[in-house]
């Protein structure tokens, strides 16, 4: 319990479950009003429900979950980077994956973004060395073009 300076009181609860994530969540998106995804270094990505106040269901991967996007000219897949450079991309209709890319970056990818200038037609991603390539945003996006060491002088 946290006393506060009014002399209210906040009771902290302890939400941890077999159903929340069990490592630092690492990226956070609105499905509708109603649902959001979270990404975990707990290699799993979970949907949360507003109405049951919980976790709806979740998807386990095999590799830890560095980043998490939402992309597609309808915002219809979302990009999970794993901590091998890889990245699923699943359908956020049917809620599955359509797609594992294998190679994607060299190490694990740590930012994820759809370019909403073009019409989310494209995504950006990130890796933890600095390097960004450019993808299709379809269900086996193609590489568009690679910016090496983006960061660098």
């Amino acid at each position: 319990m946290t006393n506060m300076s009014d002399g209210a009181y906040v009771v902290e609860k302890d939400f941890k479950s077999d159903r929340t994530h069990q490592d630092q969540v690492t990226g956070v998106i609105l499905i509708n009003e109603n649902e959001f995804f979270t990404s975990s270094l707990d290699k799993s990505v979970k949907v949360w429900d507003k109405f049951s106040q919980g976790v709806a269901y979740t998807f386990e991967t095999v590799e830890a979950l560095y980043s998490l996007g939402r992309t597609g000219e309808h915002l219809e897949f979302m990009i999970v980077g794993h901590s091998d450079g890889n990245f699923l991309v699943y359908h956020m209709t049917g809620k599955n994956i359509m797609h594992e890319q294998v190679w994607a970056h060299e190490v694990e990818i740590c930012r994820t973004v759809s370019l909403s200038t073009f019409k989310n037609k494209y995504f950006a991603t990130r890796d933890a060395k600095g390097h960004v390539k450019i993808w299709s945003s379809n269900e086996h996006p193609d590489t568009v073009c690679t910016i090496w060491h983006f960061e660098a002088d």
